[in-house]
């Protein structure tokens, strides 16, 4: 029982590195998106109350970001040129 704890916490620091760097991304870049909309639409009386959602948002596309990334598929396109996954798409 007392290696399980150190290689526990091994992994959830693990997963927690590879985690916060997409999601303070999407965090940082869909909250600006509301603020700004929230700035634009102040004189108009119309308030739009999203910061919620985009801070949910941007967990949820943090995380499929890496899940996405874990995609074998996805390599067999690394390195090569941009036009070529397009032109042999189905």
């Amino acid at each position: 029982m007392a290696s399980f704890l150190p290689r526990a916490s091994r992994f959830v620091s693990s997963v927690f590195a590879h985690i916060v760097p997409p999601t303070l991304y999407f965090l940082i870049a869909f909250n600006l998106i509301v603020f700004t909309t929230n700035l634009l639409v102040h004189d108009y009386w119309f308030r739009v109350s999203g910061f919620l959602v985009a801070t949910t948002t941007a967990l949820v596309v943090g995380k499929s970001i890496l899940v996405a990334n874990q995609i074998r598929l996805i390599d067999h396109f690394r390195g090569a040129p941009l036009i070529q996954p397009i032109l042999s798409t189905p």
